[in-house]
């Protein structure tokens, strides 16, 4: 698993170079680090090398959709992909002052962060204000469909259980976002189509 972070990593560096992304290029080491300095036992360090993984693989497939937004948007969405495994993984009081006031990263990064986290044990009605709230910010929107898309291809290395839950919240909330956002981000209905499928 390590050379194939190694690996993304530095895709996704090169291309946050290139392009000139700055939250992208702090988002890469801050993430890596924080993953690292928690992995105090084996067991720990897999799951955190998995959750490394994830981001840079959900990153890497924005990336490969070629979107048609501004740099600056870009920047914003890559770098709240990487870093929206921190606050699922560890308990932050504070994210907006940890992301934006300690970490130095502009507010649009700790928005779509914020946006994307669902929080835990939520009521129906709790749920679907999550997605109507994802679906009206196209950046977040974008970040959980991807996000979303990772897991489905992973599907394989989840218990039945979890499988057959992520399908049915597939089914049930992130298609109607698909059809949403193609409805509404006109711009974005390419991107959106593969995401979808």
């Amino acid at each position: 698993m390590e050379e194939k972070i190694k690996e993304l990593y530095a895709q996704v560096e090169e291309y946050a170079a290139e392009n000139h992304l700055e939250s992208v290029q702090k988002a890469l080491p801050a993430i890596r680090e924080i993953m690292s300095r928690s992995a105090r036992n084996p067991s720990a360090q897999t799951r955190y090398q998995s959750e490394l993984l994830h981001c840079l693989e959900v990153c890497l497939m924005l990336i490969d959709l070629h979107l048609a937004i501004p740099g600056e948007e870009e920047d914003a969405l890559l770098a709240a992909v990487l870093l929206h495994v921190y606050p699922e993984n560890f308990s932050v009081e504070d994210l907006e002052g940890k992301l934006v006031g300690e970490m130095g990263f502009r507010p649009a990064v700790y928005h779509i962060v914020d946006t994307i986290l669902p929080g835990r044990d939520l009521t129906d009605e709790e749920q679907q204000a999550f997605y109507e709230r994802v679906q009206e910010n196209k950046l977040a929107l974008l970040a959980a469909l991807a996000d979303r898309g990772n897991i489905v291809q992973q599907l394989h290395r989840f218990s039945t259980w979890n499988a057959h839950r992520y399908i049915d919240e597939t089914k049930a909330c992130y298609y109607p976002m698909c059809i949403y956002g193609k409805e509404h981000y006109h711009e974005l209905l390419a991107p959106i189509s593969v995401l979808m499928e």
